[in-house]
């Protein structure tokens, strides 16, 4: 990481401990993954929240431990990117919306997917102008 702040190196090591044992469905890394994302993440708040976006969905952190390592900035964008099993869709994806940070990670992350061939171009443009309209 060139040039980081404090935080975002704290984030960076958290994550390398937390995530060193969990796998994707398709058996790649979690950390490599969310890795890939911060390198397109451009805030320092963004990066933050796209190395914890896993934390609390794999329960490995709380939001509490979140507010009290990071603030209450990122606390709320980690929270809105969280994908929780008692939301639908349509909830989540405003949740997302409603938070400028988790809105421009869940933007990153769509083009981490499209930099890999996992979503069309199509599938990007229509999620592009879902987050920003």
């Amino acid at each position: 990481m060139n040039r980081t702040s404090k935080k975002v190196e704290k984030a960076n090591e958290l994550v390398k401990e937390l995530y060193a044992n969990i796998t994707l469905p398709d058996g790649s890394s979690y950390l490599d993954y969310v890795t890939s994302v911060f390198q397109i993440s451009r805030s320092e708040n963004e990066k933050i929240v796209t190395l914890l976006m896993g934390t609390l969905e794999y329960n490995l952190l709380t939001p509490k431990d979140i507010l009290f390592q990071f603030g209450m900035t990122v606390r709320d964008a980690v929270i809105a990117v969280s994908r929780f099993s008692d939301l639908s869709d349509d909830e989540y994806n405003n949740k997302v919306k409603n938070n400028p940070i988790a809105r421009a990670v869940k933007i990153a992350e769509f083009k981490h997917l499209l930099n890999i061939n996992k979503i069309s171009q199509e599938d990007f443009d229509r999620a592009i102008l879902f987050f920003i309209n």
